[in-house]
């Protein structure tokens, strides 16, 4: 925080947009921040939700939203809800050798910061609005004073010194989604500290820490990524996808890409541009973890006794598509003389096999045996890291894992059955209450009874965020509490284990 108060004097803001938005009671709006968003409640009183989280504001506070939030704003009060919203961009300035730069500066709050003390706060927007509201004029020096004053108060608020409300991973996560989306640009990781406001080698560490890659690693693992959406969905060259992920030399790419994918591009190319359909979401996550994306996918794998009501559609749709090859779930056989006249039906048991032996029987179906093997290298090896993060981050607590299933409460523990519950606890190594040991799964009916397993802390799944979740959220709201959604903790595939990796980091760290 210390860093940030000297460094705001050497930041130019600019105004990207502004506008007021009303809402009427219980009236939702869905607020997606691409760049830095203040908000300003003028008149009413509303929650407002990021990733699960709420804070409750009223008439005078302010908020400041980092970039790439979803943020959902409820009107709660009777009467109308009325807000004053400002975007910007924010660059640091800088004199390198005579002339002066300005490079992409984070602004390193973390989701929320009330100022419910905003003695001047009306005055500051009101002022900040006049002044970008009227086209005629250009005060730039007015706009950076304002804004610059605004975000100094939000600093000098009660409770804004609070670590708590100072996340230094906002910052890590930005300049990641930078890396991410311009894989062709060269990063150099002096540049990268300088945007996060920190020296080099803190930056390492802290990105390293959240990430669970180092910013080299990072750029890489998202360079083969781009690279085998090129390779497999367009007809460019090799030579045209190094390039365009950011190597010159196309045959370093090459010896880099076999080296983590375990194909050549000219392989990898050749396997995954067969059109294949996916007849469930096993099978389809097991085809993007490959690097493949399958022409026709079926979300939601009908049950057994419901395929020869939906095979006539399916077929219809296989027909239009013209695959080269069909995947379906072992169980359907009774479909194979009709998916046998499209194209080649193989057939996968995925209930009774571990979701590694499939990648594998997936990836010889194929011709990538290879490329599965290096695939799961790169898994293990990266889930060994995060195991250890976990470790030294929960300092030996024990978690409750606890799905919401509406009506009831599921609890999973490490003995083998529930595969949720197996990778929580063996293979990120959490460790479970002493009261749920030998026990596969359970249900409770009360949240009140959770309190009996003497966790530590609760993990806590839930389908989605909806309405009805409201007050569950609200009665769970607890620094020893994780919430999260149930995706993709329940998908037992080779993508829902590397997502679950993410998710890992994400929540403990």
């Amino acid at each position: 925080m210390d860093n940030f108060k000297n460094e705001i004097k050497h930041l130019w803001f600019t105004i990207e947009g502004h506008y007021t938005l009303k809402l009427n009671t219980r009236q939702i709006h869905e607020l997606m921040t691409n760049t830095n968003t203040l908000i300003y409640v003028q008149t009413g009183e509303a929650e407002v939700y990021d990733d699960l989280k709420s804070k409750m504001v009223l008439n005078g506070d302010l908020l400041y939203c980092n970039p790439a939030k979803t943020t959902r704003i409820v009107n709660i009060g009777d009467s109308p809800l009325k807000v004053k919203v400002f975007t910007f961009t924010c660059s640091k300035i800088s004199r390198v050798k005579g002339d002066w730069q300005a490079v992409a500066y984070i602004i390193p709050f973390n989701s929320f910061l009330t100022h419910k003390s905003a003695t001047n706060a009306r005055s500051v927007m009101e002022s900040l609005w006049e002044i970008v509201d009227d086209t005629r004029n250009n005060q730039q020096i007015e706009i950076q004073v304002l804004i610059r004053n605004l975000l100094e108060n939000l600093i000098e608020a009660d409770g804004i010194n609070d670590k708590s409300v100072f996340d230094e991973d906002a910052g890590i996560l930005q300049i990641a989604k930078l890396m991410k989306a311009n894989t062709q640009e060269e990063f150099m990781i002096e540049e990268l500290a300088e945007k996060s406001g920190s020296s080099v080698s803190v930056f390492y560490q802290r990105f390293k820490k959240r990430m669970g890659l180092s910013p080299g690693q990072y750029i890489i693992e998202h360079r083969i990524r781009k690279s085998r959406e090129l390779l497999s969905g367009s007809s460019f060259k090799v030579s045209e996808v190094a390039h365009s992920v950011g190597y010159s030399d196309e045959y370093y790419f090459s010896r880099i890409f076999k080296k983590k994918v375990g194909l050549s591009p000219i392989q990898f190319m050749h396997c995954s541009r067969k059109k294949i359909a996916a007849l469930s979401w096993e099978i389809e996550e097991t085809l993007l973890a490959l690097g493949i994306k399958p022409c026709v996918a079926i979300m939601n794998t009908p049950r057994p006794w419901r395929w020869e009501k939906v095979i006539d559609s399916l077929a219809d749709q296989l027909r239009e598509a013209k695959p080269d090859l069909i995947i379906a779930p072992s169980g359907e056989e009774a479909c194979m003389e009709i998916l046998s006249e499209i194209a080649p039906v193989y057939f996968i048991d995925w209930r009774g096999e571990n979701w590694d032996s499939n990648l594998i029987k997936t990836a010889e179906i194929l011709g990538m045996k290879e490329a599965a093997f290096a695939w799961l290298s790169n898994y293990y090896t990266r889930e060994e890291q995060v195991r250890k993060h976990l470790y030294q981050e929960t300092k030996g607590e024990s978690f409750l894992l606890v799905k919401d299933n509406q009506n009831s409460l599921g609890i999973y523990g490490s003995k083998k059955g529930r595969r949720i519950g197996e990778f929580v606890y063996q293979s990120l190594g959490l460790k479970q209450p002493e009261s749920l040991k030998g026990i596969s799964y359970l249900e409770v009916k009360r949240w009140s009874d959770l309190e009996d397993f003497d966790a530590d802390r609760i993990i806590y799944l839930i389908d989605e965020f909806s309405e009805q979740y409201r007050h569950k959220l609200m009665a769970t709201k607890s620094d020893n509490v994780y919430i999260s959604n149930s995706y993709p903790w329940t998908h037992n595939s080779a993508l829902g284990h590397e997502l679950m990796l993410d998710k890992a980091l994400s929540l403990f760290s």
